[in-house]
């Protein structure tokens, strides 16, 4: 370990380095309090400088952290400390594909096959979340000694809908060797770029040798872009040409020629496992009239082909009037439609009218209306250099406008950390420093808050988990689990996680143990109710057998016992208070506190999602003991819970309309704007369906302070849920001006009049912006909720 290196980053002590690379190095480390081994990613300099893309990261870093599956590393936790920016993510005990090939020369068919598979799942995982990878690769696979494949690295991982960049506009990201022809050319990627570099991935895994090979950087991408990959079996004939045909399906070369989503790959293998056939790709053919050539001194350049010679063979007498006839009737008709444009095009007047309004537009602010018209006069005139330039710059000046916007509605919210973000990404945008002035103000409040309320939240933490441990040396495993509950409230997403996993066990021991004193009584019936709560919180075989083993014997012993003999004899109620009768405790005699019980049955009620019936059984049972701290706490968390499915339930209706709204918008004109919006808002919906089911859990293993904490979450939910409704409204709404102006119609000759039906269409637009308008207001109501 380097001198310069500290022995500690935040919560993790380094214990040896496993590796570096561009994007930053790896060291094994321990987290200190819950001496969890990990593999601790220490970013380098240039990007812990770089505010624009410390915004993105801690962003993106809490998304991946999210992504729970068996072929995708856990990112435990991210943050920062003493200016250096950290990933805490799953150590895996294996070795990387380039490794494992080196180490077995050649692998089966069959084998590679199985890899291969548990990389599309993982990938296929990731795009559900909006994830793009943009770095795969085989040293980014790694192979646990489990057997199991995980995708690794997310070092360059983009939301799919994002517009922050790492590098400057037009530097391409990724490895080369398996960089995809869009990566090549520094075009966006999306999941499909994914699809391509795993395929070239698996291209050197099957055979031995990467697709292509050259002396530099640029022949190699021009390779990508403009050469075919040798067939597979060319290199290895034992290989079956499914398997051949699957990975050049892969490799194709227009991202619509490939699957088009991981999930389609690992349905092409899993069919490929039941004997359905893979269809050859189809044959690549170059864009364009360029043809690449190498020449002598490596360099790589692009000449135009030649054109073929003509056809030796003179056609048919028949065959050639019919040539004749058909292209004089062709040469009829381009007349025609010549002649038509002529009259119907727009003259040079009308340009520059547009053209002058979007300066006016322009220079007032306006800069929807600016784009508007830039964008009808570039239909008009697309080989027009200048107005490209002015169209691109009110694009430009629309988005930073936007982004600004929300920003700053953001900010006056109190949501900082948000505002951040907006504002890092208008920076980029800004030739000036409005943007940058104000996201260096927020990073300055927020760094003084969060250096106090961190401290605060580490300290109080801290403490919780001291005081865990000890009771969990004590055997006392209940209170050991409310303790890493209360910990867990004060922890990000993936310490949080974490945390509740500890909670949960403890929670399982303490019934384990329950179960096994209740044994020990010969109190069958209870002990089979512990085991069932602790096989309830994990799937374990043994406790399985032995709860099928307790409940045939209950099943064959149970008996009655009357009615004189039963000490939980229960308390007649109406209206939710008790009945006075002869058999009630004489009003001097105090009430026996029956609060375990009770939350015991609430639990199987909450369980059945039967809230309303515990929420009754709380009352009544408050009714009787009303100073029992136990039955409060859990009518409190029932009432988080409660309010928080209601918020979600509302979520989930008002998004799942809204969507509807959206893909009637997209549909009419197929506008790529508000396609984004419409995937956003699938995302969205995605995300309250995951976090609605959390709560239970929460509460049932009594984390009722976790219970409040997911109930703010919904909040959180519904503000996202608003302002992405927001802008999917501002979005329609524009387009609904541009079909306004495009029905602008033309009189022809007799007296007919052409045009595009834009009036009906932008009306179109309006009502459904309308519609999207109403659920953003009852998205924001639910806030308050």
């Amino acid at each position: 370990m380097g001198a310069e290196l500290p022995e500690k980053i935040g919560s993790f002590k380094i214990i040896s380095e496993l590796g570096s690379g561009a994007m930053g190095t790896i060291y094994h480390a321990m987290h200190g309090t819950l001496d969890r081994p990990v593999a601790l990613k220490i970013l380098p300099p240039e990007f812990s400088r770089n505010p624009e893309y410390i915004a993105r990261f801690l962003r993106e870093a809490r998304t991946v952290a999210a992504l729970k599956h068996e072929n995708v590393v856990q990112v435990y936790d991210a943050g920062e400390d003493n200016g250096k920016y950290f990933i805490a993510m799953e150590l895996v005990d294996g070795s990387n594909l380039e490794q494992y090939l080196e180490e077995k020369k050649q692998l089966g068919e069959k084998e590679v096959l199985e890899l291969l598979l548990q990389a599309a799942k993982g990938l296929a995982a990731a795009h559900a979340r909006g994830l793009v990878h943009r770095d795969i690769k085989p040293e980014n696979l790694l192979l646990g000694k489990d057997g199991i494949l995980r995708v690794v690295d997310f070092g360059l991982v983009m939301e799919s809908g994002s517009t922050t960049q790492l590098t400057a506009t037009g530097a391409c990201l990724g490895t080369p060797m398996y960089m995809s022809p869009e990566q090549a050319d520094g075009t966006p990627a999306d999941a499909r770029t994914d699809i391509y570099s795993l395929g070239a991935c698996f291209y050197r895994i099957f055979t031995g040798q990467p697709p292509f090979s050259a002396a530099t950087v640029m022949n190699l991408l021009f390779k990508h872009k403009f050469h075919a990959p040798a067939d597979p079996r060319t290199l290895r004939p034992a290989l079956s040409q499914d398997a051949s045909n699957l990975i050049l399906h892969m490799m194709a070369k227009k991202r619509e020629d490939r699957p088009q989503t991981a999930l389609a790959v690992v349905e092409m293998i899993e069919g490929l496992r039941q004997g359905k056939p893979i269809a050859a790709p189809p044959p690549f053919v170059a864009d364009g009239p360029e043809t690449i050539m190498s020449t002598a001194n490596g360099a790589t350049m692009i000449a135009p082909q030649t054109a073929p010679a003509a056809a030796s063979v003179a056609p048919a007498p028949a065959a050639k009037k019919r040539l004749m006839f058909a292209a004089a009737a062709l040469l009829v008709l381009f007349a025609l439609v010549s002649i038509a444009f002529a009259k119907f095009r727009h003259s040079d007047s009308d340009i520059q009218n547009l053209i002058a309004q979007g300066d006016a537009a322009l220079a007032s602010g306006d800069y929807s209306t600016a784009a508007d018209k830039y964008r009808n006069a570039s239909a008009a005139r697309p080989a027009n250099a200048e107005l490209k330039l002015k169209l691109e710059g009110s694009e430009k000046a629309l988005k930073f406008d936007g982004l600004m916007q929300a920003a700053e509605a953001l900010e006056s919210k109190g949501q900082f950390e948000a505002a951040s973000v907006q504002y890092a990404e208008a920076a980029g945008l800004e030739s000036g420093t409005k943007a940058k002035e104000r996201l260096e103000r927020i990073h300055a409040s927020l760094a003084q808050k969060d250096s106090l309320s961190t401290s605060q939240k580490e300290g109080e933490r801290e403490q919780l988990l001291k005081q865990a441990d000890a009771e969990k040396l004590k055997s006392n495993f209940d209170a050991a689990a409310e303790l890493y509950s209360r910990a867990a409230a004060l922890s990000d997403a993936s310490m949080k996680s974490f945390l509740l996993d500890a909670a949960t066990e403890c929670r399982r021991q303490d019934y384990l143990n329950g179960a096994m004193a209740a044994e020990t009584l010969k109190n069958f019936v209870r002990a089979e109710e512990y085991y069932r709560k602790a096989l309830a919180l994990k799937n374990d075989p043994l406790i399985a057998e032995k709860l099928r083993q307790l409940q045939s014997r209950n099943q064959e012993t149970v008996a009655i016992a009357p009615a004189s003999s039963r000490q939980d004899a229960p308390v007649p109620v109406q209206d939710g208070k008790p009945i006075a009768n002869s058999q009630q405790p004489a009003a001097n005699v105090p009430a026996r506190d029956n609060s375990a019980a009770a939350v015991k049955k609430v639990d199987d009620l909450v369980a059945q999602q039967h809230e309303d019936d515990a929420a009754a059984l709380l009352n009544s049972e408050l009714a009787i003991n009303p100073d029992s701290l136990n039955l409060k706490s859990c009518r409190a968390a029932l009432e988080q819970l409660q309010a928080g499915g209601r918020i979600y339930s509302e979520l989930d209706n008002i998004s799942d309309a809204a969507v509807e709204r959206v893909i009637e918008a997209a549909d009419i004109d197929g506008d790529e704007a508000i396609k984004d919006h419409k995937q956003n808002l699938k995302n969205l919906r995605t995300r309250f369906t995951e976090n609605s089911h959390k709560s239970r859990p929460a509460f049932l293993s009594h984390s009722y302070a976790l219970v409040q904490t997911l109930r703010n979450d919904a909040h959180g939910d519904a503000s996202d849920l608003a302002a992405e409704l927001t802008a999917t409204a501002k979005a329609v709404e524009n387009r609904a001006a541009r079909a306004s102006d495009e029905g602008i119609s033309i009189k022809a000759p007799f007296g007919i009049r052409l045009g595009s039906g834009g009036s009906k269409k932008a009306g179109k637009y309006m009502k459904l912006c309308e519609d999207i308008r109403g659920y953003a207001e009852k998205t924001k109501a639910l806030q308050d909720k």
